[in-house]
């Protein structure tokens, strides 16, 4: 479930702080052959690289989903549309849409405490800077 999780925080990341290179997926049709075929395959490592992480749990009780396909796609979708709508200056910072996407992705793929509601979050919940601390610069 860890590595799960952190692939899904990793992905949300890139996806907030690269937003001009997260829209790549939209201009697939614009680029040359090469570059294309190059940008699929690592799309589907990456795709093959959660499915197999899942589809690991599934063997290991940990994850319920019935379809983890079509659950993993769910969550890639779900990732990549943080391009779409993040601001630095929004409401939240990258790490709790982070945090708030590998809950929703958990419930997703079907992780029992993430879908009734139970047990902790899957890691550490962060303070930054600026966002109910002192702010950045500031010495306190």
């Amino acid at each position: 479930m860890a590595r799960f999780c952190g692939m899904v925080e990793s992905i949300v990341l890139y996806m907030a702080h690269r937003r001009q290179l997260a829209f790549l997926d939209t201009e697939i049709r614009s680029l040359e052959p090469q570059n294309r075929a190059r940008y699929v395959a690592l799309r589907d490592y990456l795709e093959h690289m959660l499915l197999d992480t899942v589809e690991e749990g599934r063997a290991q009780g940990v994850f319920t989903t019935p379809i983890p396909a079509d659950a993993v796609r769910s969550v890639l979708v779900m990732c990549q549309g943080v391009a779409n709508w993040f601001r630095e200056d929004g409401p939240l910072t990258a790490e709790e849409v982070a945090e708030r996407h590998v809950l929703l992705s958990l419930g997703t793929v079907g992780h029992p405490p993430a879908v009734t509601g139970g047990g902790a979050p899957p890691f550490p919940r962060r303070t930054p800077a600026g966002r109910g601390a002192a702010p950045r610069g500031s010495s306190g």
